[in-house]
């Protein structure tokens, strides 16, 4: 369905070609403002992304020691092919995994049946016998397809060795697709634009247009699925991101599908930093996005315990000196007589205690 220029998803974006055309470049080049300065901007980890790694990290430990967690022997590769998973969903700003849990690792039968076989029988598990007997049946892989083609002289100089690098078992490369289509756009108007290239592709069925034509309805398909993957986690990507995060969340789906798919090949996130730039300026300028969110004794735990500041320092860093910015430190900021008492009780951990307003406790 096509989207209304003015829609309130790119309300704060300059105009340009990329309203009506599907048009990153165009887009950045219209929006970006360059950056000279140093990371010094940059906030501390936040307690959540904390949590989510610490979490991760012990999985990673444990994967180390046990070589591998788990393996998913009852499904394969595919881009809604898994049921949502989450490494700690109560803390996860952003959310996706290639399986369902994390860690746990995918079965990707199109590179080759014997090398996906292997790989499991080196960690102990097994192929669910009904998927193999299918795709057995069914599907051709790649490994299959390079063979057929290989004439008896590349067979010949291949078992021998004088041939390396060849193609078979599966499919190598880098693939750099460009996710930022998916927040920009939204997967129905990438959809559309795409039957626009399929309508396009008609004429005489040479090898060639049967070929696109065939690719460009797998592109649609798997738009469709991405929409789905991304259904099952909450996310609505079928439209514009109306925020920064949301622009991070629908960009990640769209690799997330690729990943999820993806046959032996590197898979690149690509150069999306100043396209988020862009989306995470914009809600900074409108109020949308806070500049950070850290909680003030948090702040004053990490000014303490992590940059060295003497405790003193630290404390007129998070009372007195942002009332005397404030032009309130006549009434707040430090415990005098006169001024408002409006007090904060913390514990050695600098977790809140108890919170008083004006005298009267809040918690």
């Amino acid at each position: 369905m096509p989207i209304d220029v003015n829609c309130s998803a790119w309300k704060g974006f300059r105009t340009g070609e990329w309203r009506h055309l599907v048009n990153v470049r165009n887009f950045i080049q219209k929006n970006y403002t360059p950056y000279a300065g140093d990371e010094s901007f940059l906030a501390p980890t936040s307690e959540r992304t904390q949590k989510v790694w610490d979490k991760s990290h012990e999985l990673i430990l444990e994967e180390l020691h046990k070589g591998i967690l788990d393996v998913e022997t009852d499904a394969i590769s595919g881009i809604n092919n898994f049921a949502p998973g989450y490494i700690d969903r109560d803390n996860e700003v952003i959310v996706g995994l290639q399986t369902d849990a994390p860690l746990k690792r995918i079965v990707n039968l199109y590179g080759g049946m014997r090398m996906a076989e292997s790989a499991l029988e080196q960690y102990g598990y097994t192929l669910n016998p009904e998927i193999e007997k299918h795709f057995r049946t069914y599907r051709k892989t790649h490994n299959d397809g390079v063979f057929d083609a290989y004439p008896h002289r590349t067979r010949v100089a291949r078992t021998v060795g004088l041939l390396t690098g060849l193609p078979d078992a599966y499919g190598r490369g880098r693939i750099v697709g460009d996710y930022r289509r998916v927040p920009l756009y939204g997967t129905d108007f990438l959809i559309e634009e795409k039957k626009k290239d399929l309508d396009a592709l008609d004429g005489a069925m040479t090898d060639e247009r049967i070929r696109l034509r065939e690719e460009v309805q797998m592109q649609i398909r798997a738009l469709q699925e991405m929409a789905l993957m991304a259904k099952g986690y909450g996310c609505d990507i079928t439209r514009p991101a109306e925020t920064a995060h949301d622009a991070v969340q629908s960009l990640y789906m769209a690799y997330l599908a690729g990943v999820k798919e993806n046959n032996g090949a590197a898979t690149s996130l690509g150069r999306t930093a100043t396209f988020l730039d862009i989306y995470i300026q914009r809600d900074l300028d409108n109020g949308t996005l806070a500049g950070s969110t850290l909680n003030i004794n948090k702040g004053l735990r990490i000014l303490v315990e992590e940059a060295m500041v003497p405790f003193n320092y630290a404390l007129n860093a998070c009372t007195i000196n942002p009332a005397r910015c404030l032009h309130l430190d006549d009434r707040k900021g430090s415990i005098q007589i006169g001024k408002d008492a409006d007090l904060v009780v913390l514990d050695d951990n600098y977790d809140v205690l108890q919170t008083y307003c004006m005298g009267k406790a809040q918690l």
